[in-house]
């Protein structure tokens, strides 16, 4: 990745010539497999892919929103939705194509984002995909900049999985830390040092045990110490050998270690298989007296920084916290609200942006005699909720429906509006409409009049 977190395109030669580097497609591949492996990434994805489905694929006709035929949309609409959406966060847009038709119906498909993807054409002046051979058509989202000199020859492309690159690999590096430190603690290991034991002694023949005096010259030494480096290491070998079969013996005798040791209660179970005693050994230096090695400790603020990367992960593909139900400004209660509300509008309007998107792709593949797929409006259960004295009952009964997925059938009308007069007031308690300008006016001359001729009619003192 570059320092700036794009990714150069070659756009020397024409469009679809496959005059691109190696290395354009082998970043491509890098952004598609840790969006794929990430959960964080995938966590974002999904609740994009949910947000967008709410609204419900149907058959639409331009005289009216939604055809209320009864005609069932094709699944691989459902499947092209999520390939687009898929292909808009790895590389910021998605390129389709037609491939099929089923029972007189299209069948569109979404190309792999590291196969074909969005170049800029110098040639036509617009973006087109860097595949012709199968006539793919480019659905933009986030297009890419182009190169600002004549010599220059790049072009960088902006997506979701571009800008949550580097937190995603800072948070996988941490977590990964984090994996082999709880495997290093839960590891029994400890670490040995020389033993007071081992005494210098003046008859041995291994030179770290012997006692090295003043008499201790080339004449009098044994001709078989040090000789040369292969017996140095020779006899050091053999010495730690040595030291290795007196643990071992140590544990024989040890009952604990055979599998008798005693249960909770007290007792000894023979028939019961104790795992022995084991443990890792790190050899410092030759001896059998050992340290148990010290536990491994996070950072202060580790806690923290996973979060923030976290959260900045989820801002990157337009998810805020608040939209997984998260609390990220607890510390701010007189505030949060209106934090939460600007943060959930945001969501909502890159929500509406791929509908629109997807839904003009859609539209222009399918539409037959005035009729197409697309996106039915589907009210959240907040707004239905604010909305409900001001639709009409047979809007009113769809929303419902659709809000809570239940067929219209299981609702009663009259029943829905005796709920909203009791909940909002009719009548003398119904909200009333705001004043306008000229009604306010009007309403001032004829209580100006009004008063007149009221002080007219009153007796003179």
């Amino acid at each position: 990745m570059s320092a700036t977190g794009l990714i150069p395109w070659g756009v020397d030669a024409e469009t679809g010539n496959g005059a691109d580097p190696a290395h354009v497609h082998t970043r491509l591949r890098e952004l598609k497999d840790l969006f794929e492996d990430d959960p964080n990434q995938q966590l974002a994805f999904k609740t994009i892919v949910s947000e967008v489905q709410r609204c419900k694929l149907a058959w639409h006709e331009e005289s009216r929103d939604v055809a209320e035929d009864g005609t069932r949309v094709p699944d691989w609409w459902s499947t092209f939705v999520t390939d687009a959406i898929r292909s808009i966060l790895i590389n910021g847009n998605f390129i389709y194509r037609r491939c099929a038709t089923r029972s007189a119906l299209p069948v569109c498909i979404v190309a792999d984002p590291v196969s074909v993807y969005t170049r800029w054409c110098e040639k036509s002046c617009r973006y087109m995909a860097s595949c012709k051979r199968h006539r793919w058509q480019v659905g933009l989202v986030e297009p890419p900049g182009r190169g600002c000199g004549a010599h220059d020859s790049r072009l960088l492309v902006n997506s979701a999985a571009v800008r949550a690159f580097t937190a995603t690999r800072q948070l996988r590096g941490i977590i990964d830390n984090w994996v082999r430190r709880d495997d290093a603690n839960s590891d029994n290991a400890v670490f040995t040092s020389v033993s007071d034991d081992l005494r210098n002694q003046n008859g041995s023949d291994r030179q770290w045990f012997r006692e090295v005096a003043s008499s201790d010259h080339m004449p009098t030494r044994a001709s078989d110490i040090d000789t040369n480096f292969a017996t140095l290491v020779h006899r050091r070998a053999q010495t730690i050998e040595k030291l290795d079969a007196i643990t071992h013996s140590a544990r024989n005798r040890n009952p604990s270690a055979a599998g008798g040791a005693r249960n909770p209660l007290g007792g000894t179970d023979i028939t019961q298989n104790h795992q022995a005693a084991a443990h890792t050994e790190h050899i410092v230096s030759d001896g059998r007296v050992y340290t148990e090695a010290r536990q491994l400790g996070s950072m202060a603020d580790s806690k923290l920084l996973i979060d923030e990367l976290k959260h900045s992960i989820l801002f990157s593909f337009g998810v805020p916290p608040q939209a997984l139900g998260r609390n990220i400004n607890s510390e701010r209660i007189a505030a949060s609200n209106r934090l939460t509300e600007m943060a959930i509008t945001t969501y909502t309007s890159f929500i509406n942006l791929l509908r629109v998107r997807i839904g003009e792709a859609m539209k222009a593949e399918t539409i037959d005699a005035g009729r197409y797929v697309g996106f039915s409006i589907c009210l959240a259960q907040y707004e239905l909720e604010r909305l409900q004295p001001y639709l009409k009952d047979t809007i009113c009964k769809t929303m419902i429906a659709r809000c809570y997925e239940i067929p219209e059938s299981f609702l009663d009308s009259k029943k829905i509006r005796a709920t909203i007069e009791a909940e909002h007031g009719t009548g003398e308690n119904a909200p009333a409409a705001p004043v306008t300008g000229s009604k306010r006016k009007a309403y001032t001359e004829e209580d100006t009049v009004k008063n007149l001729r009221t002080k007219a009619s009153r007796p003179s003192k």
